[in-house]
């Protein structure tokens, strides 16, 4: 977790994910041909990182270097889509990809969020509060702690599985960097039961079940 670089290069991919699904991930119903495309798009991006970053020592050796989308490209995008929940997730996305390599764009995310109309209050709070902690993470784990914490109790209200789980998942890794590793062992369990109870595919926590494992060894 102390490492400088960061994986540069998946920064667009996962901006680049988020921008073509998010229009219809988060509408009020999604049908079940959009749930497939979904779960089909999920796995090519993972195709495409899994395959980035298997091949950046030779992009390095290259010199290519792909540019990550700024906030007004961004902007732009988001003109396209109609729903405001689909705009609010596509910048909750974007602050998350930038919480490393430029966190001091976060705060106008945050703005951007903040002003945005016709959106849920709480899921709106959710995404700020998610928002903030994407900012402090890296610099001040403590105040990052507290704004996970709101987000994670917003989104268990909303049933957002997903963002919960993720949520938790970034709280257990705070805690494995403080060494802290029972208290990361819980949340680990507890992320895992959720996606149990909730009947998340397998693919959504194939990898929290290899973090665990890891940091059973570590302790």
């Amino acid at each position: 977790m102390g490492k400088n670089n960061r994986r540069p290069r998946l920064v667009w991919l996962s901006a680049l994910f988020v921008v073509y699904s998010v229009s219809f991930v988060y509408e009020n119903i999604l049908n079940a041909k959009q749930v497939g495309e979904i779960a089909q798009l999920r796995a090519q991006v993972q195709t495409m990182n899994d395959q980035a970053s298997s091949s950046s020592r030779q992009q390095n050796t290259q010199g290519v270097r792909m540019r990550p989308p700024t906030l007004s490209e961004i902007d732009q995008r988001v003109q396209l889509m109609n729903s405001p929940y689909s705009i609010a997730y596509t910048y909750l996305m974007f602050g998350r990809s930038m919480s490393r390599s430029a966190p001091n764009i976060i705060p106008e995310v945050i703005n951007r969020v903040s002003q945005l109309e016709g959106i849920n209050m709480l899921e709106k709070q959710s995404y700020i509060a998610d928002l903030y902690a994407q900012l402090y993470k890296v610099s001040d784990v403590d105040s990052a702690l507290i704004f996970f914490n709101e987000a994670e109790q917003a989104y268990e209200q909303l049933g957002k599985y997903n963002d919960l789980i993720r949520v938790i998942i970034s709280k257990a890794r705070l805690f494995v960097r403080n060494n802290d590793y029972l208290a990361a062992e819980a949340l680990y369990f507890s992320a895992l039961d959720i996606a149990k109870q909730a009947h998340l595919p397998i693919e959504v926590t194939e990898r929290y079940r290899s973090e665990l494992l890891n940091l059973s060894i570590l302790s």
